[in-house]
C-alpha cells in the first residue's frame, strides 16, 4: 500500500457469526438481520481467541450481525468503530430472497452464476466495485491506526479482500473458505500485507455439538455416525494413555477428528473429500486427521505419534461399532480386495497398523 509506512503488525479480517434466518437461509447483502444464538456463541469464541492478543481497535461493518459480533468480540476492551464501506455486497433483486426463490425466479441466471461466479445479480454490485470499496476502507483504517487491528465484515467482502491480498482471480472468489465466525490473519511484508491463514475458526477443533451439526449438514448416514462415535471412544482412550506418558497429543483434535473421520464416507476418496469439507469449515488441523485416517504418510516408523496416528489406529480397531483385533479387522477387509492393486494397498495399511500398535503400546517410547 503506497504511502503507508508499516511496522510489524497483524490485521485480522473476521466474518460475523451466523445470522438469525428464522427458517430457510436467504441471500442477504444489505438486508439487516441480527445474530442467531449460534452466531452469538461464535462471537464468544472469537472473544476468547483475542484474550491473549493485543488489539488497538476493532472496526465493523454497519450491519447488525457484524456490529453484534464486534461488540461481543471486544467486550469493551478496545475502541469500536463502524466503517460504512465494509458493508456486504449489494445483491440487487436477489436481496432478502431465499435461494429456492432465486432458483425459481432467476433460473437461467442462477445456473450461469454457478458456472461463472463473477456474474452479478440484477441491479447488484459488481465484484470489482466491491473489492475496490473494501480495499479502500482497509487502506484508510491502516493509515489512521497503529498496532494490530480486527475488522468484522462479511463473506463476500472478505473473499474479495483475500483475492486482492493473495492474487486470486475474481472468478475464483467463491473458492475462498469463509465460514461464520472465521478469522483471516494477514501480516505486513514491508509496506503490504499477505495472508498467514484464511478462513480458520478461532478454536482448533469443533466441540461435540458442532461435530454433530457438521455430520447432519453433510447428511452422513446414521450407521456411519454410530461407527464414528465408537472410533471416538477408542481414540479418546488411546490419546489419554499417550498423554499420561508424556506425548503432546491434543485430545480435542483427536476427539473431533475421530467423530468426523468418515463424514464423507458415501463419496469416492472419502478421506480427501472429508478433509476438504473441514478446511472449508475452518478446521485445518482436524482436516489433516481426516485426510490421514485411512493411511498415514510414510514412513510411519520414526515419525512422531500425533493426532492422525491415534485416529488412524483407533479406526482400525473398530468394525462397524464393535472393537476387534487388527488381525480380525484386516482379515475381513481383505475379502473385499478384488485386484492386485487393492491387495497391495491393504497390505501397506496392515503393516502401518502393526507398526502403530507396537509403538503405541511400547512402554519404553517417550517424546
Amino acid at each position: 500500500m503506497p504511502g503507508i509506512l508499516l511496522l510489524m503488525r497483524s490485521l485480522y479480517i473476521i466474518r460475523h457469526g451466523e445470522p438469525e434466518f428464522n427458517g430457510e437461509k436467504r441471500c442477504i447483502g444489505h438486508t439487516d438481520i441480527p445474530l442467531s444464538e449460534r452466531g452469538k456463541g461464535q462471537a464468544g469464541a472469537l472473544s476468547v481467541f483475542f484474550d491473549h492478543r493485543e488489539l488497538t481497535a476493532v472496526f465493523t461493518s454497519p450491519a447488525k450481525r457484524a456490529c453484534q459480533t464486534a461488540e461481543l468480540l471486544s467486550r469493551g476492551r478496545w475502541p469500536l468503530a463502524v466503517c460504512e464501506p465494509l458493508v456486504e455486497l449489494y445483491m440487487g433483486e436477489w436481496e432478502g430472497l431465499t435461494f429456492s426463490e432465486i432458483r425459481c425466479r432467476f433460473s437461467d441466471l442462477y445456473e450461469q452464476r454457478g458456472k461463472n461466479p463473477e456474474i452479478t445479480p440484477p441491479q447488484g454490485e459488481p465484484l470489482a466495485a466491491g473489492q475496490r470499496r473494501a480495499a479502500g476502507a482497509i487502506q484508510q483504517i491502516l493509515s489512521k491506526t497503529t498496532g494490530d487491528i480486527a475488522v468484522v465484515a462479511h463473506a463476500g467482502i472478505n473473499r474479495l479482500l483475500m483475492c486482492k491480498y493473495n492474487d486470486i482471480p475474481l472468478n475464483e472468489w467463491m473458492t475462498v473458505p469463509q465460514p461464520y465466525g472465521c478469522i483471516n490473519t494477514l501480516c505486513n511484508e514491508g509496506n503490504d500485507f499477505a495472508s498467514n491463514e484464511i478462513g480458520r475458526m478461532p478454536q482448533d477443533a469443533p466441540d461435540e455439538a458442532e461435530c454433530l451439526n457438521l455430520l447432519w449438514k453433510r447428511q452422513t448416514p446414521l450407521p456411519v455416525i454410530d461407527h464414528c462415535w465408537a472410533v471416538a471412544y477408542k481414540a479418546d482412550e488411546i490419546a489419554m494413555s499417550l498423554t499420561r506418558r508424556g506425548f503432546p497429543i491434543d485430545r480435542n483434535i483427536v476427539h473431533a477428528g475421530a467423530l468426523l473421520h468418515d463424514i464423507a464416507r458415501a463419496l469416492p476418496l472419502h478421506a480427501q473429500a472429508g478433509a476438504s469439507w473441514l478446511i472449508a469449515e475452518g478446521y485445518p488441523r482436524v482436516a489433516k486427521v481426516i485426510a490421514e485416517h485411512e493411511e498415514l504418510p510414510e514412513p510411519v516408523c520414526g515419525a512422531p505419534l500425533d493426532e492422525s496416528a491415534v485416529v488412524c489406529f483407533a479406526d482400525k480397531l473398530i468394525l462397524e461399532t464393535n472393537e476387534v483385533t487388527l488381525e480380525e479387522r484386516f482379515a475381513r477387509s481383505l475379502e473385499k480386495c478384488r485386484n492386485e492393486e487393492a491387495r497391495h494397498a491393504h497390505e501397506k495399511r496392515f503393516r502401518q497398523a502393526l507398526e502403530l500398535r507396537e509403538r503405541i503400546f511400547s512402554s519404553g517410547e517417550h517424546t
